[in-house]
């Protein structure tokens, strides 16, 4: 796996992660969907989402650079999410939300496809 390529793929983790878990919070679910009231089991579904894709996005960072630089990569990509996230939702709400489930929905297999090469 490239540099390149385990970077956008970890940021798009990164950002998907970082989406879920404030999107579980009320108050950035109400930007999101206005009219409409987070359930509980909704609220725990997204955080739990947003750790999984975290965790998630440490496979790629692992993969390229080992486990020392592996890591502090993957703290900085999950900063560079949250900011792009902060960014986006003070602005563009709805947006921010539809990038991050289309981050996940390209990731995540693009994900399950690198593993199994290994």
């Amino acid at each position: 796996m490239t540099i390149g390529f385990a970077l956008s793929l970890g940021l798009a983790l990164s950002y998907a992660g970082m989406a879920g878990l404030s999107l579980g919070m009320n108050r950035h679910a109400a930007q999101v969907w206005p009219k409409k009231k987070l359930t509980p089991f909704g609220q725990r579904g997204l955080r739990l989402g947003g750790w999984l894709l975290l965790a998630l996005a440490l496979l790629p960072c692992l993969w390229t650079w080992g486990v020392s630089v592996g890591i502090v990569a993957w703290i900085g990509l999950i900063g560079a999410g949250a900011l792009l996230l902060v960014l986006l939702l003070a602005y563009r709400p709805r947006p921010a939300a539809a990038l991050a489930g289309l981050s996940a929905l390209v990731s995540l297999p693009l994900l399950l496809v690198l593993g199994s090469g290994l």
